[in-house]
C-alpha cells in the first residue's frame, strides 16, 4: 500500500467482508438479567459485569424477590458483530505484532471454530496438533527442565506444519509454552523464515485483562486496538485476570458470561480437539483425522478431569514429570500401575495418592480457582485417575529432571505411533508427515517386517513409503529403509522412474523448460527416459546409455538406479538428494563431473528474477567439481598405477567415454590441472613409453635409437590383484555387495600380465604415439607451408597448372580428407559434431583457409569449361584467395604453439585479446562513423563548398576519421582565404573533441582491457595451458599415424574398417567394471570420510568460538549491571548528602 489511508481501507474491506460472516454465524453469552451486589449494587451479583453491560436488562423492574442468579437461567445469546483485530506493543523490546482473535460463545460447535481458522484467517491444515495444559495461573520450573521443554517443544513443531493448543494468556504453562518457543515464533514474525507452525490461544474471555477496554474501543473499529505490553508486570489487584500473551498468533475467546471464572473456554477447546483427532469417514460424525497428543505441565484437580476427557476420545497423553501438580500425581499412578500386576492401584497406594492431592491442594504454589465454592472432594479426582489407569498404555511419562532421558519431542512421537491413534492411521505415513526418522520409527517398521515374514519387500507400502520419501527429499527415511534391506534395484523401475520426471515436469518450470529446449519435448505425455538422456547428451557431450541388469525371476531393472536417481535430483533441483544418490552410485567420480555441468545448465535455465537461486546452483556445480577433484587426488595417493586407469578407462554406461573424455568436453579445468589427471595425459602423450619431445625427434631423424626406448613402469596395465594383496583391510572396512565380493576374492583372476617388450611392440607403440604424430605432421605442415608459398610466389601462372601446384593441391585435398573423417567418424550426433567442431578456433582457421583454397582453384579452373569467362577476369580473384590462405597458413603455424608451457599461454592471451577486440572494434565503428558524417557535412557547408552532396566519396568519410584518429589532421588542404576564423575554430574544436574521445578514452579502454586479460592468464596460466594441452592430446591421438599426403592411404583403411566391423569385435568389460567401481567408490568413502572429520572439527570450533561469545556477552552483561547499580549507589549518596545538608 502507497499511504496509510490505503492501507485503512483495505483493513476495512477485508475486515467487513468478515464480519458478514460472523453475523450469520456466530453468537456471544451475555448476562440478561441484573443483580446488584451487596458490597457493590454497580456490579451485577451472578455475572460480576457492571450494569452498563446487560443490553437487555431494566433496572427498574427489579427487586430483591426476584430471586437467586441463575447461570442457565440468566445468560443468554447475542449475535456477534465483528472480527477483532490486536495490535501487541512491547513497549521494552520496541516491536508491534498484529493478532487476529474472535469472541464465541461457550456453546459453539467446532465446525465453526475450524470455518474461522480455515476459512476466514487462511489457515494451513495442519499434519500435528499439541495440545498443552495444566496449571493456568504459577508454574515454577528449574531453568534445567525448561531448557529440556524448549528443546523438545521446537524440534517437534518446526520439522512439520503443527499447532499448538493453550490458553493463549501470559501465566502458568501457556506462558512457558510461549517462551520455549519465543525464539521460532520471533523468526517469523521478523519474515525470516515461513510459518512452520502456529500457536493458538483458547482464552478465557471473561478472565482477560482489558476485555472492557478492548469491547468499547472495538465498537468503532477502525484500527486494531493496542494493547501495551509489559513484559514481567503481571496484573494486582484481581488474581482472577490475566493478560493476553503478545507470543500467541490468534485466539479464540470463548465468553461464558460470568467475569473471573475460571474453565469457561474448556468446553470448546475439549470439543474442538475432538473434532481434530476424529477420523474423516467415522461410523458417526466426521472430523479433521489429524493426529493429536494433549501435554501436561504441571496442573490444578481440573487436570485429572481433562485427562480423563481425552483418554475417553482416544487422544494420547503425555505427562511432564517434575512439573509438580497433578502431572506428578498422575505420573506416579501410572508408574505404579505399571508396575502392580493388574495394572491398577491397591487400597494403600490409592491411599498415597490421595495424600499427594491434599498436599497440593496446602502447598503455596497452588493457587485454587477464585469460584471453588466446593470442599475438596479426593472421591471425584482419584475416578478420574482411575479412569486414566483404565488406558494407561495411552499415558507416557517424560521425565523432566531426569537428564539422560531422551527430548520431549521423540516422547510425543512415540505417543503418537504406538498408542491407539495409531490404528486409525499408519504410523510410518505419520512418521514421514511429520519427517521424523527415530529409533522409535525404525521398531515399528521392524515390527512390519516381521509379521510378512522378514522381508521388507513384502511389505506391501514399502514401494510407497520409498517413493514419498524421495519426492519430499526425507533422506533419513530412504537411509532407514536401505538399512532394514531393502534393494533400491527392487525399487526403480521404468514407470516409477517414469513417474518421478512427470512429477518435475509439472513442479518445476526449469525442467519444462530444458526438457523444451533441448529435445522440443512440448507435450508432458510425450517425455521418455530417451528424452532425458538426450537432452543430457546435448549439454555435457555423454551419451548416458541405460545400463539394464536382470534380477531373480528375469525382472529388468537398472544396474546403477542410484545414478538414475541422482541425475533426475540434479533436474529437478533437489540438491541434497543429488548429492545423497550421487555418493551411492557405483562410477561417482565421472556422474560428478556431469552433475556438475548439469547444475550449470540448470543455473542458465532460470530467469532474471532467481538471481539468488541461481547463484546458489553455481555453488552446487563448483561443489560437485570438487568433489571430482577431491576423488581424483585421493586415486593418486591410494595408488599411481590405478589411478592413471581410473582416469582413461571407457566407461560403456557412459557411452564409452573416460573421465578424461567428459573433463574435455564439459571443461573442467580444475579437474584437469590435477596432477594426478596430468600425468596420465604425458603418458598418452608419450603413448605409454619414456619418452619426451626431444628423444621423439631424435628417434625421427636415427630411427635405430626406437630400439633403446623403454616403457613407462609406473603406467603399465594395473594389476588390481596386487593392490588388494597389498591392501587386504580394504575388504573389510568397505561396505561392498556380496556379489561384488565374491568376484573380488578371485584376486588370481584379476592379475594382468605385463605387455611384453619385443622391437615390434615398442615400434608400434612409438608410431601410434599423439607426440610422434604431432611431430610427423608438424613437419609435414611445415613442408606444405614452404612449399605453398614457393609456389604462390614464384610457380603461381594465371592459366597453366605447374608441378608444384598439383603437388599443393594434392596435399591441401589430403587436409581436407582428414578434417572429414575426424568429423564423420566421431560416434556422436551431427549437432554435436558441429558444436564441439566450433569450439575450437584452429577448426575454423582449417575451414576457412581450405574452402578458400579450393574456391579459388574453382575459379582459376572455371575458364576451362565455360567460354562466358576467362584467364585475366579471374586471375586478380584467385590471387586474392590464394593471398588470403597463404596468410591463414602462416597463423595456423601458432597451433603448434600449444605444446610448450610458455608459448601456449602466450596464444592464449592473444586469443582472448582478439575477442575483446572485436568488441572494441565495435564501439570504435560507431565513433569513425559518427566522426565521419559529421566532418563531411560541415566541411560541406563550411570549408569546401564546391564538394558534392552525395555518398560518392563514402570511403573517404570512413577512413578520413581513421587517420585523423592515427595523427593525419588535413590541415594542408584547408584554405585560409576562403575559410573564415569561426568555421576553422568549430572545425579545429570537432577534431580536438574526436581526439580526446578516441585517443585519451577509447584506447586507454583498449589498453586497460589488455592489461586485466593478462593479469587473468598470468594468474591461471598453468590452467589454462593443461586444458589445451588435453585437447590436443586428444586431438593428435585421433590423427593418422602417417603425416598428409600419406594420410590419404591411411584414412581409406580406416573407412573400409569401420564399415566391416561387428558387434563381435567388442570385448567383455564385467571385471574391468567391477575393479572400477569398487576403486572409486573406495577413494569416495575416503573423501567423504576426510570432510565429515573436517565438518566434526569445524563445527566442535563453531561451538567453542559460540560458547565463548555467549561468556563474552554474559560478562558485558555484569559490567553493565555494575555500572547501573554504581550509578544508583551515587545518586542515593547524592541525596544522602543533600538531605544532610538540608
Amino acid at each position: 500500500m502507497d499511504t496509510a489511508q490505503d492501507y485503512e481501507k483495505a483493513v476495512q474491506r477485508d475486515l467487513f467482508s468478515m464480519n458478514v460472516f460472523y453475523e450469520k454465524s456466530f453468537t456471544r453469552k451475555i448476562c440478561v438479567k441484573f443483580f446488584p451486589g451487596d458490597e457493590n449494587p454497580n456490579i451485577c451479583l451472578g455475572c460480576n459485569y457492571a450494569y452498563k453491560y446487560h443490553p437487555k436488562c431494566d433496572l427498574k423492574h427489579w427487586s430483591r424477590n426476584a430471586g437467586s442468579w441463575r447461570q442457565e437461567l440468566h445468560i443468554d445469546s447475542l449475535l456477534c458483530k465483528e472480527i477483532k483485530r490486536i495490535n501487541f506493543i512491547n513497549q521494552s523490546d520496541n516491536y508491534e505484532k498484529v493478532a487476529d482473535f474472535c469472541i464465541l460463545a461457550d456453546d459453539t460447535h467446532p465446525e465453526t471454530v475450524m470455518s474461522v481458522l480455515f476459512k476466514e484467517w487462511k489457515i494451513e491444515k495442519p499434519h500435528l496438533v499439541i495440545s498443552v495444559t495444566g496449571s493456568s495461573r504459577s508454574l515454577h520450573i528449574p531453568n534445567s527442565s525448561f531448557q529440556k521443554l524448549k528443546t523438545g517443544f521446537m524440534q517437534a513443531v518446526q520439522p512439520t506444519k503443527s499447532w499448538i493448543l493453550s490458553g493463549g494468556t501470559g501465566l502458568g504453562v501457556d506462558q512457558v509454552v510461549s517462551e520455549a518457543l519465543k525464539e521460532a515464533q520471533y523468526l517469523e514474525w521478523m519474515g525470516t523464515s515461513e510459518p512452520s507452525f502456529y500457536m493458538i490461544g483458547f482464552a478465557n474471555w471473561n478472565c482477560i485483562e482489558q476485555n472492557e477496554e478492548i469491547n468499547k474501543s472495538l465498537e468503532n473499529y477502525t484500527r486494531p486496538y493496542n494493547y501495551f505490553v509489559k513484559p514481567g508486570v503481571k496484573p494486582t489487584g484481581q488474581e482472577y485476570i490475566a493478560p493476553f500473551n503478545p507470543l500467541y498468533s490468534h485466539f479464540i475467546c470463548i465468553e461464558g458470561g460470568v467475569r473471573g471464572k475460571w474453565g469457561q473456554e474448556m468446553q470448546v477447546r475439549c470439543t474442538v480437539e475432538e473434532y481434530i483427532a476424529r477420523p474423516v469417514r467415522s461410523k458417526g460424525k466426521s472430523g479433521l483425522g489429524i493426529p493429536i497428543v494433549l501435554v501436561i505441565i504441571g496442573g490444578d484437580f481440573d487436570t485429572f478431569e481433562r485427562a480423563a476427557n481425552a483418554i475417553d476420545k482416544n487422544i494420547p497423553i503425555v505427562v511432564c514429570l517434575g512439573s509438580g501438580g497433578a502431572a506428578d500425581i498422575l505420573a506416579q499412578a501410572v508408574m505404579e500401575a505399571e508396575e502392580s500386576s493388574n495394572d491398577t492401584l491397591n487400597e494403600e497406594q490409592e491411599l498415597e495418592i490421595q495424600h499427594s492431592m491434599e498436599a497440593m491442594l496446602d502447598s503455596p504454589k497452588f493457587e485454587g480457582s477464585l469460584f471453588t465454592d466446593e470442599p475438596f472432594q479426593a472421591s471425584k479426582h482419584m475416578h478420574f485417575v482411575k479412569q486414566c489407569l483404565r488406558s494407561h498404555n495411552q499415558v507416557y511419562i517424560y521425565n523432566l529432571t531426569d537428564q539422560s532421558e531422551s527430548n520431549l519431542d521423540v516422547v510425543i512421537l512415540k505417543a503418537l505411533l504406538t498408542s491407539g491413534i495409531a490404528k486409525e492411521y499408519d504410523p510410518i505415513d505419520l512418521a514421514m508427515r511429520w519427517n521424523r526418522c527415530d529409533d522409535v520409527v525404525g521398531e515399528i517398521l521392524a515390527n512390519k517386517i516381521a509379521e510378512v515374514g522378514e522381508d521388507i519387500h513384502n511389505l506391501p507400502d514399502i514401494v510407497r513409503y520409498m517413493k514419498t520419501a524421495i519426492l519430499d527429499d526425507q533422506i533419513n527415511f530412504i537411509e532407514l529403509f536401505i538399512e532394514f534391506g531393502y534393494e533400491m534395484q527392487m525399487f526403480l523401475s521404468f514407470p516409477i522412474l517414469g513417474e518421478l520426471y512427470e512429477y518435475s515436469l509439472e513442479n518445476y518450470r526449469p525442467f519444462l523448460a530444458f526438457m523444451k529446449r533441448s529435445v522440443n519435448c512440448k507435450k508432458k505425455t510425450s517425455l521418455t527416459l530417451e528424452h532425458v538422456y538426450n537432452a543430457i547428451y546435448r549439454v555435457t557431450g555423454t551419451k548416458i546409455q541405460m545400463d539394464i541388469a536382470v534380477l531373480a525371476g528375469g525382472r529388468n531393472a537398472f544396474h546403477d538406479p542410484y545414478r538414475e536417481l541422482a541425475i533426475w535430483a540434479t533436474l529437478s533441483n533437489r540438491w541434497s538428494l543429488a548429492k545423497y544418490f550421487w555418493s551411492q552410485s557405483k562410477k561417482p567420480t565421472i556422474l560428478a563431473l556431469i552433475l556438475s555441468k548439469l547444475w550449470e545448465n540448470n543455473a542458465s535455465m532460470l530467469s532474471v528474477e532467481e538471481i539468488d537461486e541461481e547463484e546458489e546452483m553455481l555453488d552446487h556445480s563448483s561443489e560437485f567439481h570438487q568433489l571430482a577433484v577431491n576423488i581424483l587426488n585421493t586415486y593418486s595417493t591410494t595408488n599411481n598405477e590405478l589411478a592413471q586407469d581410473m582416469v582413461k578407462y571407457e566407461n560403456d554406461s557412459y557411452g564409452g567415454r573416460s573421465q578424461m573424455d567428459v573433463a574435455g568436453m564439459i571443461e573442467a579445468k580444475d579437474f584437469v590441472s590435477q596432477n594426478g589427471f596430468q600425468v596420465c595425459v604425458d603418458y598418452l602423450w608419450a603413448g605409454g613409453l619414456r619418452n619426451k619431445l626431444s628423444a621423439t625427434l631424435r628417434c625421427l631423424f636415427f630411427p635405430f635409437l626406437i630400439m633403446k626406448l623403454e616403457f613407462n613402469e609406473k603406467m603399465l596395465e594395473p594389476s588390481f590383484g596386487d593392490w588388494l594383496i597389498e591392501n587386504p583391510m580394504v575388504l573389510e572396512n568397505q561396505q561392498v555387495r556380496r556379489k561384488t565380493l565374491y568376484q573380488l576374492s578371485r584376486i588370481e583372476s584379476m592379475r594382468v600380465e605385463k605387455p611384453k617388450r619385443g622391437l615390434c611392440q615398442v615400434l608400434r607403440y612409438f608410431l601410434l604415439a599423439p607426440l610422434t604424430k604431432f611431430c610427423t605432421h608438424f613437419f609435414a605442415y611445415l613442408f606444405f607451408l614452404f612449399f605453398y608459398t614457393y609456389f604462390y610466389i614464384v610457380q603461381f601462372h594465371k592459366e597453366e597448372f605447374s608441378v608444384s601446384e598439383i603437388i599443393v593441391i594434392i596435399i591441401a585435398f589430403s587436409y581436407a580428407l582428414e578434417e572429414f573423417r575426424q568429423f564423420v567418424f566421431e560416434d556422436v550426433s551431427f549437432e554435436m559434431k558441429f558444436r564441439f567442431w566450433a569450439q575450437s578456433e584452429w577448426n575454423i582457421v582449417d575451414f576457412t583457409y581450405l574452402t578458400l583454397f579450393f574456391s579459388g582453384l574453382f575459379f582459376k579452373c572455371l575458364p576451362y569449361f565455360t567460354s562466358l569467362v576467362d584467364h585475366d577476369s579471374n586471375s586478380d580473384l584467385v590471387n586474392v584467395f590464394y593471398g588470403i590462405v597463404q596468410l591463414l597458413l602462416w597463423v595456423r603455424l601458432l597451433r603448434f604453439y600449444q605444446c610448450n608451457p610458455a608459448l601456449g599461454t602466450i596464444w592464449i592471451i592473444i586469443r582472448k585479446m582478439l575477442i575483446e577486440t572485436l568488441y572494441f572494434m565495435s564501439v570504435l565503428g560507431v565513433v569513425l562513423l559518427s566522426a565521419g558524417f559529421t566532418l563531411r557535412l560541415f566541411s560541406n557547408e563550411f570549408l569546401n563548398p564546391d564538394l558534392p552532396h552525395d555518398f560518392t566519396d563514402l570511403r573517404s568519410i570512413i577512413l578520413r576519421p581513421y587517420f585523423i584518429f592515427n595523427g593525419n589532421l588535413y590541415l594542408d588542404q584547408i584554405s585560409d582565404n576562403t575559410t573564415s576564423a569561426r568555421s576553422l575554430t568549430i572545425y579545429y574544436s570537432l577534431i580536438l573533441l574526436f581526439l580526446l574521445f578516441g585517443n585519451a578514452l577509447l584506447v586507454n579502454l583498449l589498453i586497460a582491457l589488455y592489461g586485466s586479460i593478462y593479469s587473468e592468464i598470468s594468474a591461471n596460466s598453468i590452467v589454462e595451458w593443461k586444458t589445451e594441452m588435453l585437447s590436443l592430446v586428444r586431438e593428435y591421438e585421433d590423427k593418422t599415424w602417417l603425416p598428409p599426403p600419406f594420410s590419404i592411404l591411411e584414412t581409406v583403411y580406416r573407412f573400409i574398417m569401420l564399415c566391416c566391423k561387428s558387434d563381435n569385435d567388442e570385448k567383455e568389460q564385467n571385471l574391468a567394471d567391477i575393479q572400477v567401481e569398487f576403486f572409486d567408490n573406495f577413494c569416495l568413502n575416503q573423501v567423504l570420510l576426510e570432510k565429515r572429520s573436517a565438518k566434526s572439527l569445524d563445527q566442535e570450533i563453531c561451538n567453542n568460538l559460540q560458547s565463548v561469545n555467549v561468556q563474552k556477552k554474559r560478562i558485558e552483561a555484569s559490567i553493565l549491571h555494575i555500572g547501573h547499580l554504581r550509578k544508583k549507589l551515587q545518586a542515593q549518596n547524592l541525596q544522602l548528602k543533600m538531605k544532610g545538608f538540608h
